[in-house]
């Protein structure tokens, strides 16, 4: 377990420093003093946030919202120097997951309030997760299988007015145009599946960064051919943590992405690895394509978001939903930024060694 104690009382941080080391001693704490050095902390993300309510110049109360914007899979836990129903109730309502009085903590209080909240944390981002998966059918099934549905209703019409018609050419040719408008509902029904397989268990284990990325060139070998794109390995013997499949069905995406979406150069695509932040990889894939405006940074990795019609370029837009869910399965986060190639630059961290993968 990983603790992040917020609180600018050195005496009530000793507190429950002792407590924790006598009872948890496996678990990990850090301590900041304030709101401000929470929200830049980055050791590691916590499981479970305790938060003084009297903090200096910003709340405890008004904290709640950027630590859970910050850390969305965490439990916050509000903390008093004295019972107020009030402040319990105010915390419970902004999304805490529970409430400690500080002049009544033991030791097997706090692990098993800790624990609790955790348990509860995690059942909540799971529910909610769920949730945004029906939506994400009904939206499918509303309007992305309405319009080729109706496209095929129509293209079977035409069918059977050329064979009336003895004009078995243009019967044909409406036929090619069907199984086009086929594979296209077959692509998404892939898109989905991959979308949903992200939440899947798998086993977790250190490969190098070449052969997660030799996997995801292997399922593209035409793509790339067709377009002739070089895409670059930097530091491919840098050691990745994680579920094989999955991550490579990561890089597929991003490197589908990159070549959909390639400007009128040779496309470049550069795959690298360094370190971030402590115990952290990062991974970035970065091309000479034609980028992805600013508004729409931010938006990219939520199902359906484009910033092109589908006219311009196919695809069923979770390629990249699909890629964030499996890098925050792994604890890690992604977004979009520039490239030193000139065109789009796709970045993503995941943990550098093992940890409770399960729980997250």
């Amino acid at each position: 377990m990983k603790i992040l104690v917020v609180d600018d009382d050195l005496g009530d941080r000793k507190l429950i420093r002792r407590q924790l080391g006598a009872s948890a001693p496996g678990w990990t704490l850090a301590e900041v003093d304030g709101c401000a050095s929470a929200l830049a902390f980055t050791d590691f993300a916590p499981d479970a946030v305790l938060l003084d309510y009297l903090l200096p110049r910003v709340s405890g109360l008004d904290a709640i919202s950027g630590l859970r914007d910050r850390w969305p899979g965490a439990a916050l836990i509000m903390m008093t120097g004295a019972g107020d129903e009030d402040v319990a109730k105010s915390a419970i309502q902004q999304g805490a997951a529970d409430y400690l009085i500080k002049a009544k903590l033991t030791p097997e209080g706090l692990i098993t309030t800790i624990e609790a909240s955790v348990k509860l944390a995690r059942m909540q981002r799971k529910i909610a997760m769920q949730q945004r998966e029906l939506a994400t059918f009904a939206h499918v099934l509303v309007h992305d299988f309405k319009a080729p549905i109706r496209g095929i209703d129509f293209l079977c019409d035409l069918i059977a007015k050329a064979l009336d018609a003895g004009d078995s050419a243009e019967a044909i040719r409406e036929l090619d145009e069907m199984r086009g408008v086929g594979r296209q509902m077959s692509d998404l029904v892939q898109s989905l599946s991959e979308y949903i397989g992200a939440d899947g268990e798998d086993r977790h284990d250190v490969y190098s960064l070449n052969d997660i990325a030799a996997r995801a060139q292997s399922a593209l070998r035409s793509e790339i051919a067709d377009v002739g794109a070089r895409i670059e390995i930097v530091q491919p013997d840098w050691p990745v943590f994680g579920s094989a499949p999955l991550l490579a069905q990561l890089l597929q995406n991003l490197l589908s992405n990159a070549i959909r979406y390639r400007a009128s150069d040779p496309t470049h695509i550069r795959i690298a690895a360094s370190n971030a932040a402590a115990g952290l990889t990062r991974i970035s894939v970065e091309d000479n394509g034609r980028g992805v405006p600013l508004a729409f940074r931010d938006r990219i990795f939520e199902p359906f978001q484009r910033f092109t019609s589908r006219d311009c370029v196919a695809g069923s837009g979770l390629g990249l939903a699909t890629c964030r869910k499996i890098v925050e399965r792994h604890g890690g986060r992604i977004w979009c930024g520039t490239s030193a190639l000139g065109g789009a630059g796709i970045h993503f961290t995941l943990p550098a060694q093992a940890h409770d993968l399960a729980a997250q």
